[in-house]
């Protein structure tokens, strides 16, 4: 090798180590960019929508961890965990459901919906003492149709049959039988316990509020009955 080309060959190495560094730091550069969006978190309505869908078609896991993600970011927000909790129900998880109910209902104690997880909650957790003092003291506190029916409906579940009837009558009173859910409530309640003759007077009473009521109207006529205006009769709360 001549002196020429040692002396060409000597000045080209510091400029590849040069272009090596150059490149190697715009590679660097690019990963970074791309790891950095890659990394970026999704939008909380994309988060949402995609945790609600999982939900409707009952992937479960999905949906928790989807609303976890959401409950994450905003722990603020006491409809991330009211979704969080419903999805921990079918998954049998319902102690740590209970858990954000509650947190979930001291920031919103009026929220209709949350009384009812949170008393479905402690349903599935075995609590029947917790949740009886909750739906009481709603109905103390409140009074309102719901309260009444949701204690009413518990009540039957456990088989306290003297206390549903009372608090389905309360619904109805609170009512004072403008509406045909508190009448189909106790007919459905009569017909649970085998009382036909009280079951056939509220479903004359839900054909009162709304006529032509197609399930009020189908089981009269199982029982014989041809609904309509002389089969009516005015709801007793309502008189």
């Amino acid at each position: 090798m001549t002196f020429k080309h040692r002396t060409a060959l000597s000045s080209a190495r510091p400029l590849r180590g040069r272009l090596n560094t150059l490149i190697l730091g715009v590679c660097a550069a690019a990963a970074l960019a791309i790891a950095s969006g890659c990394g970026s978190q999704r939008s909380l309505s994309m988060v949402r929508a995609d945790a609600a869908t999982a939900y409707s078609i009952g992937q479960y896991e999905q949906a928790r961890a989807l609303y976890q993600q959401w409950a994450n970011r905003k722990p603020e927000d006491p409809e991330a965990k009211y979704h969080l909790a419903r999805t921990l129900l079918p998954l049998g998880r319902p102690r740590e459901a209970r858990e954000l109910m509650e947190v979930a209902r001291d920031v919103r104690p009026s929220e209709e919906k949350y009384t009812e997880l949170l008393a479905e909650a402690m349903f599935q957790a075995g609590a029947i003492d917790d949740l009886f003092r909750l739906l009481r003291g709603e109905v103390e506190r409140r009074g309102r149709v719901g309260d009444y029916s949701r204690l009413g409906d518990y009540s039957a579940r456990v088989g306290a049959v003297d206390e549903a009837e009372v608090a389905f009558l309360g619904a109805a009173q609170a009512d004072r039988g403008q509406s045909a859910g508190p009448q189909l409530d106790l007919a459905n309640f009569y017909r649970q316990v085998g009382d036909v003759q009280n079951e056939r007077r509220r479903l004359r009473m839900v054909i009162y509020v709304e006529p032509g009521h197609p399930e009020a109207s189908d089981r009269l006529r199982g029982m014989g009955e041809i609904p309509g205006p002389t089969l009516a009769l005015v709801p007793e709360e309502a008189r």
